[in-house]
């Protein structure tokens, strides 16, 4: 029986990044007899060529095969991770390590 996955969900956070969600999918005679979750995300400034590369391989070694299309991520990603969120996300990122750091006494 044919095992595949497919996008099935994509959603922006609020600090930009985006979430994914694939479904792991048994096929019989054109049927869906199972499905379950795979999820990843992409943070703004993350290279996700990579992110691809690593999830394929991921279901690939589960026995599931690459994604049948990205093309939906790729362009969400280009559309939504500007140079102005990256850099949101990146401060905000700082700032967040400046506080821990504090906070330990580093």
């Amino acid at each position: 029986m044919p095992r595949i996955a497919t996008i099935n969900q994509r959603e922006i956070t609020e600090n930009g990044t985006i979430q994914i969600r694939i479904a792991k999918q048994v096929v019989d005679a054109g049927e869906v007899i199972s499905s379950l979750w795979h999820r990843c995300s992409v943070v703004p400034g993350e290279d996700v060529e990579s992110v691809i590369t690593n999830v394929d391989n991921h279901l690939t070694q589960m026995g599931y095969g690459p994604v049948v299309d990205w093309s939906g991520v790729r362009a969400l990603v280009a559309s939504e991770h500007t140079q102005k969120v990256i850099q949101v996300y990146q401060d905000a990122q700082t700032a967040t390590q400046a506080a821990r750091n504090a906070e330990l006494g580093l």
